[in-house]
């Protein structure tokens, strides 16, 4: 079975990216007792929180300017996956869990040049396929996508000879990093058997 997707990533507040849009494409191959084995993987685009990394420090003379930095950010993940589904009608009901890795990509042009984080990657979901005819449905689609080893200072553009830390009160202060962050996604697709 086949199925490409659509949804939307609400992201853990200490990752330091906003929520995002995303797709993504589950190829899962469907056992006699209930068992599924396949591959998946998903892309989403989305940016860091603004005001969330320190400004930047442009100094010129006796001006001394602030900028708050936010850069676009590339997320890129992909699994091997097995799971459970319960055929019923209509309405079947599934549990998948898979590992694989997940990608980062930072802009170039924020970044002084590309930037690629690669990482160990799990997911954890379920959700509901509901037949339109034999072979084809739609799917709902629920997952928690955990990436592990995360470092958040990855994704600040700002070298830190240019960071403003002279007024840090007037900084925000972000949630503490953590190096395991979830992200929980909602997704709709459309199941076909080629």
């Amino acid at each position: 079975m086949v199925t490409p997707m659509g949804g939307y990533g609400v992201i853990d507040a200490s990752s330091a990216l906003e929520s995002m849009v995303s797709g993504g494409l589950d190829v899962m191959y469907r056992l006699a007792n209930g068992a599924t084995i396949g591959l998946g993987g998903g892309l989403a685009r989305t940016q860091t929180r603004e005001r969330f990394f320190p400004p930047v420090r442009l100094v010129f003379g006796q001006v001394t300017e602030l900028h708050d930095v936010q850069q676009p950010v590339l997320v890129y993940n992909y699994r091997a996956q097995v799971g459970y589904y319960r055929e019923r009608g209509r309405l079947d009901p599934y549990l998948l869990s898979g590992v694989g890795g997940y990608l980062l990509y930072t802009d170039a042009e924020q970044s002084r040049g590309s930037k690629v984080r690669h990482k160990l990657h799990v997911s954890f979901g379920g959700g509901i396929d509901w037949a339109v005819e034999p072979g084809s449905g739609v799917r709902l689609d629920i997952r928690d996508l955990v990436y592990l080893g995360w470092d958040r200072e990855f994704l600040n553009p700002v070298a830190p000879e240019f960071r403003d830390d002279f007024v840090p009160e007037v900084q925000p202060v972000p949630p503490a990093p953590k190096r395991t962050i979830h992200t929980i996604l909602i997704s709709l697709g459309f199941s076909f058997v080629p």
